[in-house]
């Protein structure tokens, strides 16, 4: 049996108001390979597209 290596992808997401670091969204995923780039884009487009508001800074 072959082991699969997998990765931990964390996203979180802000803004600035005065400041306060305000928390837009955050996620964190555990994947394989083959996932890790349909996950990544899974979380810039909730980030992006979140109902908290606009992010100014992600990591």
């Amino acid at each position: 049996m072959m082991e699969q290596q997998l990765f931990s992808v964390k996203m979180r997401a802000s803004r600035k108001e005065g400041e306060k670091d305000i928390h837009v969204s955050g996620a964190k995923r555990i994947v394989t390979v083959t996932e890790l780039d349909k996950v990544c884009q899974q979380l810039l487009e909730h980030v992006l597209h979140h109902s908290k508001g606009e992010a100014d800074a992600s990591t």
